[in-house]
């Protein structure tokens, strides 16, 4: 199998959003969890919201009619 070794060393955690939904809890604390890590990294407390905003935004232009 190409991706069996992977299993080793990565976790395949599936996230789902609705447009109209609200987030389930695991997948809030997951992306709360990664916001956190990426503002240890950059020192930017805003990174959470940041990332949030972006799953938003890629959400949207995902579900936009094609032109």
């Amino acid at each position: 199998m190409k991706y069996s070794a992977r299993a080793n060393t990565h976790i395949f955690f599936p996230v789902a959003i609705e447009t109209l939904g609200v987030m389930n809890q695991l997948a809030v604390d997951l992306v709360s969890e990664i916001g956190r890590r990426i503002s240890s990294v950059t020192e930017d407390t805003s990174e959470t919201m940041f990332l949030f905003q972006r799953l938003s935004v890629a959400l949207q232009r995902g579900n936009a009619p094609p032109s």
